[in-house]
């Protein structure tokens, strides 16, 4: 199962103004509209990690080969920013569209499954104890790596691919609450947890519908639950079973 693990940063939006009070912008004041100017990715459980910028021959090109080739794309938000940045950067360089592809965004993780006074990735990682994002000096690192500063385009390669590693340890961390990964069990002929393809699984009770009743499951080493897709109830008898209308 090969799972990339995947972090993009953006330039700021360029503009005109005659203020800085209440200031409404128009599209004929944007000089610069910014976008996807760095990307950082490593396939789950690899050593080695991935970061192109802007202006690299293989910016978009390798990118586009990685979410082509992976399983399943981990980010942090990514379903609202970094897939949509991407898809535009995709669009506007005349490039196809990637194979779909599963998305774990673990932040819709944590909006449906916890309930942290704060859902960003440098809170959650804080108060899980799996580490802590790269520090920098803020704006003024954008600002110094749009002028061309190779030492800011350093820090901010040092930044995303902190991100990336970060991303994968807070994976590690509540992978057992994850429940949208690629199933697993499609890639296996033995019997294995479908969200992360351990073969150590306890039947633990059943699960009931209308008109069926399935082996209820857990996997030992992380705690993800499933079921049995064949109905324990014998044919004939599920003939007989009435279902409300």
């Amino acid at each position: 199962m090969k799972i990339l693990a995947l972090d993009i940063e953006t330039m700021f939006i360029t503009a005109g103004a005659w203020g800085l009070f209440d200031q409404n912008i128009s599209i004929g004041q944007v000089l610069d509209p910014g976008g996807m100017i760095c990307w950082s990715a490593k396939y789950v459980g690899e050593k080695a990690t991935y970061f192109r910028k802007k202006g690299d021959k293989l910016f978009l090109k390798e990118l586009h080969q990685l979410l082509s080739e992976c399983n399943a794309v981990l980010s942090y938000n990514g379903d609202r920013f970094d897939l949509k940045k991407i898809n535009t950067a995709f669009l506007k360089a005349g490039l196809t569209q990637p194979p779909p592809i599963k998305s774990i965004d673990l932040l819709k993780t944590f909006k449906k499954k916890f309930s942290f006074i704060s859902n960003k990735l440098q809170y959650v990682c804080t108060e899980l104890e799996v580490g802590s994002k790269v520090d920098h000096e803020g704006f003024p690192l954008w600002i110094k790596c749009a002028q061309g500063d190779q030492k800011a385009w350093k820090k901010m390669e040092t930044y995303n691919r902190g991100d990336v590693l970060l991303l994968e340890k807070l994976y590690r961390r509540v992978e057992g609450w994850v429940s949208n990964g690629p199933s697993h069990s499609l890639m296996s002929e033995a019997r294995v947890c479908p969200e992360c393809g351990s073969k150590h699984l306890q039947e633990r009770g059943y699960r009931y519908t209308k008109t069926g009743k399935y082996k209820r499951l857990q996997c030992i080493p992380l705690g993800h639950w499933s079921s049995e897709r064949i109905s324990t109830v014998d044919k004939d008898k599920r003939q007989n079973i009435l279902v409300s209308l």
